[in-house]
């Protein structure tokens, strides 16, 4: 699923690239060189890449693969059972507080509550930080690990368009929501 390979470029300049300082992108994202930013605001470290699509040679390819909640969690525990992915076994589907922070700043004026648009000048399109996260798609929604406490077979997603983002409750079942994976904790 989320394989590292070296393609059209020396391992020669890859050695070079990885021992090189880990650079922080967009002021917030520390790259690690291995398909994994560390977000220094909030100490989550992300996959690059969204499921479906692979980390090669410093850039994702492929196309995003849109899955219903339980396939999504399924692949994520799959992942993780079958080695993981840069060392780590702990991969896992965000939850609505930790997804909020890739796409809004984190200010206090960030989101106001669940279901409203983020306001503003904090909003981020996906497309804005292409250079932490390579190749995600520009409009979709992403799945989050939050189930709505009104409904469980309803969970908690932001759906993002260029200069949009809106969380919402999407039902389970519902499909092709795109997935990214975190690790640790808010």
């Amino acid at each position: 699923m989320a394989e590292i390979a070296c393609i059209g470029r020396s391992w020669a300049m890859a050695s070079w690239l990885m021992d090189q300082p880990e650079a922080l992108l967009a002021d917030r994202y520390r790259e690690h060189w291995d398909g994994i930013v560390t977000d220094v605001q909030t100490n989550l470290q992300w996959m690059r890449f969204s499921l479906g699509q692979q980390w090669e040679m410093f850039s994702c390819i492929g196309k995003a693969t849109g899955c219903t909640w339980k396939a999504a969690l399924d692949m994520a525990h799959t992942l993780n059972r079958q080695g993981g992915y840069a060392g780590h076994h702990d991969w896992r589907i965000p939850t609505i507080e930790e997804l909020q922070t890739l796409y809004c700043s984190s200010q206090p004026e960030t989101w106001n509550d669940p279901g409203v648009t983020c306001q503003g000048q904090y909003v981020r399109p996906p497309g804005s930080y292409q250079l932490a996260f390579p190749n995600t798609p520009r409009k979709g929604w992403y799945w989050s690990s939050s189930t709505y406490e009104e409904d469980l077979s309803f969970v908690w997603s932001i759906y993002f368009y260029p200069g949009y983002g809106k969380v919402f409750a999407c039902r389970k079942v519902l499909g092709f929501g795109y997935v990214r994976l975190v690790r640790g904790h808010l």
